[in-house]
């Protein structure tokens, strides 16, 4: 990435830009900076994979409901790079905290298809650590 910065328009919806301008003005922080972040995270999140490459992370899954059973089918299916989880349960949510290492085309692969389960879905890749730009 290069030194210098480019402006563009962003829209968001109301809600949403509402929020945010809550988020920025209780942490003092510019809208600039947060918007930054964001998008750095979700490159990383979502880009990790473009290069095959043998791939250490932590894949966080938040299900309504206690359904272990969409666990465990994630588990059996991707023993291959599951190296261990936990499952928790905080009312009626569910979490489950997957340590996976292996193929990064199989991680997102099991990332992709625990999204399209309707679970929420946040991968953090170890080897590429992000620094925090919010100042």
């Amino acid at each position: 990435m290069g030194s210098g910065k480019r402006r563009f328009g962003v829209a968001l919806p109301s809600e949403l830009a509402d929020e945010l301008d809550n988020v920025v003005r209780n942490f003092n922080i510019s809208r600039s900076a947060v918007i930054e972040q964001a998008v750095n995270e979700f490159l990383v999140e979502f880009t990790h994979s473009q290069e095959p490459h043998t791939c250490t992370g932590i894949l966080i899954l938040f299900n309504r409901g206690h359904d272990l059973t969409l666990t465990k089918g994630f588990i059996d299916a991707y023993k291959d790079v599951v190296l261990s989880y936990t499952h928790h349960h905080i009312g009626t949510q569910c979490i489950d905290v997957l340590i996976v290492h292996g193929d990064s085309k199989i991680i997102a692969e099991l990332q992709m298809n625990a999204l399209k389960s309707k679970c929420r879905c946040h991968y953090i890749p170890l080897e590429q650590p992000v620094e925090p730009v919010l100042t």
